[in-house]
């Protein structure tokens, strides 16, 4: 996400309170509800990124340590592996992956905006899980792949 989205949230969390001072409790801790503000904003923005980011591109905008170089090499192979598997889906079967788990819609909000049932997303989230652990054993990665 770009900094200026993250200001932009920043912000609307602090709107969303000055909005609703008079809901707020004063004598419970304001953290947990900043924290679900600065979630459900954070979720809302990630689901107006382009469909067409692909995952490494998302990889490719964290920052990383020397300390853990090894590790984020092993980790963007697995990204990049991830992403290839996941072009060899149907379109469907990529809206309801990424969606799901790259930006952390839930099972009935994937169903409605696909107009298919919560059931037909479950099942085809496990199909998928299951293909992605399959070429993950084929490419030699084990059962470290997707849990």
């Amino acid at each position: 996400m770009a900094d200026e989205d993250i200001e932009e949230i920043i912000l609307d969390v602090f709107v969303a309170i000055w909005k609703n001072t008079e809901k707020l409790d004063g004598e419970r801790d304001i953290k947990p509800y900043l924290a679900s503000i600065a979630h459900n904003l954070t979720k809302k923005k990630l689901s107006e990124i382009s469909k067409n980011t692909n995952l490494v591109e998302i990889d490719e905008e964290k920052e990383y340590s020397k300390e853990n170089w090894s590790n984020t090499i092993e980790n963007r192979l697995k990204i990049e592996e991830i992403d290839y598997i996941l072009k060899e889906l149907s379109e469907e079967e990529y809206l309801i992956f990424t969606n799901f788990y790259y930006y952390s819609k839930k099972t009935k909000e994937i169903a409605k905006k696909l107009n298919i049932s919560d059931v037909k997303v479950k099942t085809k989230l496990h199909r998928i899980r299951n293909k992605i652990k399959k070429k993950f054993k084929e490419r030699g990665y084990g059962n470290e792949g997707i849990k």
